[in-house]
């Protein structure tokens, strides 16, 4: 009699000839058969589902979002307006064109005559005007939250503005009215101090520029001021010193643009394509060619970070995080941070990762300014230079000029040499390297920090 208790399942499957086979499980088998069979075609469709999910994340628009805080409103009037009309109707008269060759913002008169600098000038004196006429005013850039903003055009029209602003320093020192020079440089670098208000780091780097331009100037004109009229620079130099912005306000800020630009860019179904082209400055690469991964490191980053929206912000945003962490520090206290070659960080902030030296370089130059006219106002009242700093407090400043690349507590290195004076930061080394100075003006734009020297006064 057979064993009605003895149950058989039919399963087919393929075999090596191609034909289907039929096999019976039976159900008696033992219970850990059983499972053993069930887990493993568990975990191969857990294995299926998870691969295509996955494919379907890389390829497809994956909707996400960061919390980034609304702008702070906007001040009326705003001095970013006045700004903003005077370099509009400038660009239309071409300062650039006719006054020389602008370089990173650095004035080439070339063999232009007097009396064409002079009309140039009486043509944009206006501009002039409506640039001071905003100086009354508190500046807020407006937030910047799209690659599309046209604020690049902002910057440039600022460009031609220090120009007109070193015309009339240059043509201020042909008269010999060196506190009308003196002023027209302190002019760009108010300028330049107020594009870092509310800035991403592109308006930050160009209102440093312009800052060294104004400087690289003033240290031609300090020397013929008089007592009164160094001291008027000085108060006008310690305000302008007291409005910079710090560098942790500055990275936060190219924090929240460019999480807003990503997150605007990620609504695009071709984002990563946008995103090489932007960052990469080249066509997107033919994933196909397998060998492109392996053979370009400059490529690399595409296949292995730019997996998803969530990938790319997360890892941006963690590298700000530090980078703002770190400049809440003093810069002797901390480390740089250092981005791994050809990645997507590193294609999105390798300038805010070198903003630490640019930041602190431009801070040690304003305080040797400061101190400069100090020792100006100095000179003329006594007949010669101190032989330390600590003969300007409090007559002249408030404390001891510190250096902001030492320690805590130091101060700017002052030597002084016969009838004139050696005043300089131990600079990014860190490093009393006895007044010499970093190689050259381009070390100043290209990370500093590699370089041995001082940053000096007047060079």
């Amino acid at each position: 009699m057979p064993n009605l208790f003895i149950r058989t399942s039919t399963i087919t499957k393929w075999n090596t000839s191609g034909r289907l086979d039929e096999m019976k499980i039976d159900d008696n088998l033992p219970a850990e058969k059983v499972k053993a069979y069930w887990l493993g075609w568990l975990i191969k469709v857990c294995v299926l589902l998870f691969a295509c999910i996955s494919l379907w994340r890389l390829f497809h628009h994956v909707p996400y979002t960061v919390a980034i805080p609304a702008p702070p409103p906007l001040p009326h009037p705003n001095a970013f307006d006045y700004d903003l009309q005077a370099g509009e109707e400038l660009r239309s008269y071409g300062v650039g064109g006719i006054w020389g060759t602008i370089s990173y913002y650095r004035i080439s008169p070339g063999h232009y005559s007097p009396a064409i600098k002079d009309k140039v000038l009486a043509d944009n004196l206006w501009a002039l005007d409506k640039l001071h006429e905003g100086f009354y005013y508190a500046y807020q850039s407006p937030p910047i939250r799209s690659f599309k903003h046209p604020i690049d055009q902002y910057y440039r029209d600022a460009g031609e503005l220090a120009a007109l602003l070193a015309l009339s320093a240059d043509r201020c020192a042909a008269r010999s009215d060196w506190p009308g020079a003196v002023n027209a440089n302190l002019d760009a670098i108010r300028l330049g101090t107020d594009m870092a208000r509310h800035a991403p780091w592109t308006g930050v780097e160009c209102g440093l520029r312009i800052q060294f331009t104004g400087r690289q100037d003033l240290w031609k004109a300090l020397g013929h001021l008089d007592a009164a009229q160094a001291r008027a620079a000085m108060a006008r130099m310690h305000d302008l010193i007291r409005q910079q912005v710090s560098l942790a306000d500055m990275l936060q800020e190219e924090k929240w643009a460019m999480q807003a630009s990503l997150l605007e860019l990620f609504q695009d179904a071709d984002w990563r394509q946008e995103l090489w082209t932007m960052t990469a400055g080249g066509p997107w690469p033919d994933t196909r060619n397998v060998a492109i991964r392996w053979m370009d490191p400059h490529q690399t980053w595409v296949f292995h970070e730019m997996r998803t929206p969530q990938q790319v912000m997360d890892a941006y945003t963690a590298v700000m995080d530090a980078m703002i962490a770190q400049a809440r520090r003093p810069y002797a206290d901390g480390t740089r941070i250092s981005l791994a070659p050809c990645s997507v960080v590193e294609r999105l902030s390798w300038m805010p990762a070198k903003s630490a030296d640019y930041v602190t370089t431009n801070e040690a130059e304003n305080t040797m300014l400061l101190t400069a006219f100090a020792l100006q106002a100095f000179h003329t009242e006594h007949g010669g230079y101190p032989t330390s700093l600590a003969a300007l407090v409090p007559g002249y400043l408030p404390a001891m000029p510190a250096d902001p690349f030492a320690p805590a507590g130091a101060t700017l290195k002052y030597k002084q040499q016969g009838t004139k004076y050696l005043l300089y930061s131990v600079g990014p080394n860190g490093k009393d390297d006895g007044g010499k100075k970093i190689d050259s003006n381009s070390d100043y734009w290209h990370g500093v920090q590699r370089y041995s020297g001082d940053v000096v006064a007047g060079m």
